[in-house]
This record gives structure tokens, sequence and C-alpha cells, in this order.
């Protein structure tokens, strides 16, 4: 186990913030554009950025819909995002152990 395994996006405090909420509020299902949002206090375009990285690293699906005429964007935990997820925060604990000096 070295350094190597913290996860260059997910040591971004936002970017790990929604992947937090991810792994544990929806776990059983998806999170919307503007809860996640709310919840983090991101801007609109704060937070379509680090979407955008996460998806990019395959670490989140995007779905969007459209009811009503109004358009709805959630997001669901890839597999890769789980495990790219569970390995940072496992190198994370071994860093601040003293594991990895």
């Amino acid at each position: 186990m070295s350094y190597q395994q913290l996860d260059e996006i997910l040591s971004n405090k936002a970017r790990l913030g929604i992947m937090t909420m991810l792994i544990t509020l929806g776990k059983h299902g998806e999170l919307d554009f503007n809860f996640i949002k709310d919840k983090l206090k991101l801007t609109d375009g704060n937070m379509a950025s680090h979407i955008k990285k996460l998806y990019e690293a395959g670490y989140v699906n995007i779905s969007k819909t459209n009811i009503g005429g109004k358009s709805r964007t959630t997001y669901t935990l890839s597999e890769k995002g789980e495990a790219a997820f569970n390995t940072h925060a496992d190198a994370v604990r071994r860093v601040i152990s003293g594991e990895l000096y």
C-alpha cells in the first residue's frame, strides 16, 4: 500500500462530498443535482464541473429526465466509483494511522 492509492479525483473536498453522499444516501437509489448542490452548498457551476470530472472518471452515472417540461438530472454511483471510493478511504485510513510512511 502506498500514497499512490490516494485518488487525486477524490482528494477534492467537493468531489469527495458528492461521492460520500452517493455512497451513503444514494445507496438504494439516485440523488438529484439540486439535492446534492444544496447539501454541499455548491454553486450550479461548481456542482456541474465536479460532477463532470466524476463522470469522466467513470465514477458516477448520469440520468436526465423531463417531467412536466422541467429537466431533472440524477446521479448514481458506478461500480468503478464505489471501488475507487473504498480504495481511497482505505488509503486515507492508512495515512492517518501512519502505515504509509
